[in-house]
């Protein structure tokens, strides 16, 4: 065989396996393989930290605009480009919103605490706009009660766990002097629940970034390849699809078995909501818990998977509301509030602009009304 003719038979058999790929994903997953950017380690807006997985770096930027890869809303829904600003959260319109240290006093500061249904900023391309849940919040309750100095901080980092949670909170969020806390979170902690060797510190299912760093260095260097088959083989081993795409992966240890027992780990994200609760209180913060929305949409109705997650995630919000009695709270009962719509979301859990501002709109009701704050303090 001649070398041009070898040329000839490699390049036929990628075009091949290029084209068997992308009709196996379409049946498989009922939706294509998306293409993303190339990574560039100029970029990468997360780094390790000595007690949590990762952290996002301050006064970063995250991903460039990207459509969205969720199942539902295909090729209408877009995640913005946003800062992550001094402090390492993305916050306000942009994301780089300033948060003075220690709290003037004449800031009402509302802190929200989550994981990324918390964080998520999503768009609407048709529209060209966009917005988080504790975005609009903050406008419902400046516009409600006429009052600028209201100021609501985003706190949620996707991927997040009830212990990360707790750390955050203990070491980053509690120097913001929140006057309110709302606790928004569930999902996240299955994966620790169901992973074989359990431990109460969650240390049998998760690492910090640091071992994986090494990683995206090595993505940098390789090119753009614009073939998904390729694109998707290379991703196996080194995180060239991106940060978003890949933390999780690159944190996440141990084998993961759907059959599990989970009642030792929701005795663990009891005791870490309730460690939050505890050093709240002491410091005089007025709290309000969130239960967690799950949508069994079409597609996943069957999925043994996605009905074990809405099994426990129900379970989760027992405990929820177990919390809120045990400890006087307010609850927003966002299972309930949230209808079963594709209006709202995104995927089984993640939100469309119209559920961020249900979402926001439920939560703004109960502190505006329930807690009679007074916003002139």
């Amino acid at each position: 065989m001649t070398f041009i003719k070898l040329i000839f038979l490699i390049l036929f058999l990628i075009f091949l396996l290029e084209i068997v790929f992308r009709i196996l994903v379409k049946l498989i997953f009922g939706r294509s393989y998306e293409l993303s950017p190339r990574f560039n380690k100029k970029n990468l807006y997360v780094i390790d930290h000595p007690y949590l997985p990762f952290v996002l770096k301050e006064n970063s930027v995250s991903n460039p605009k990207l459509v969205a890869s969720y199942p539902l809303h295909k090729g209408k829904i877009f995640l913005p480009s946003v800062n992550h600003g001094s402090l390492g959260f993305a916050t306000g319109k942009k994301g780089n919103e300033i948060i003075e240290i220690p709290k003037p006093k004449h800031i009402k500061r509302i802190c929200c605490l989550g994981a990324s249904t918390t964080g998520n900023y999503v768009g609407n391309i048709e529209k060209n706009i966009y917005t988080s849940y504790p975005l609009e919040l903050e406008k419902y309750l400046r516009k409600i009660t006429k009052n600028k100095n209201i100021q609501v901080v985003n706190c949620g980092i996707g991927g997040s766990n009830s212990a990360d949670l707790l750390i955050r909170y203990s070491l980053q969020i509690i120097d913001m002097q929140p006057d309110i806390l709302i606790m928004h979170h569930g999902h996240n902690d299955i994966y620790n629940y169901l992973t074989k060797g359990f431990k109460s510190d969650y240390s049998h299912s998760v690492r910090g970034l640091s071992r994986s760093m090494y990683k995206f260095k090595l993505a940098s260097f390789i090119p753009y390849i614009p073939l998904k088959s390729i694109q998707y083989i290379i991703n196996l081993f080194l995180p060239i699809r991106g940060v978003h795409n890949n933390l999780l992966k690159l944190t996440r240890i141990g084998k993961f078995d759907l059959n599990q027992e989970y009642e030792t780990g929701l005795s663990i994200y009891k005791r870490n909501l309730q460690s939050i609760i505890d050093i709240a209180k002491a410091r005089g913060t007025k709290i309000i818990l969130v239960t967690f929305a799950h949508y069994l949409y079409d597609d996943i109705k069957k999925s043994k998977l996605h009905n074990k997650f809405a099994e426990i995630i129900k379970a989760e919000n027992r405990i929820m509301r177990d919390l809120a009695i045990h400890n006087d709270l307010k609850i927003v009962d966002n299972e309930k509030n949230m209808p079963k719509e594709t209006k709202y979301f995104v995927d089984s859990i993640h939100f469309t602009m119209e559920g961020m501002k249900r979402l926001a709109l439920n939560i703004g009701k109960v502190i505006y009304k329930d807690l009679k704050i007074n916003l002139d303090i």
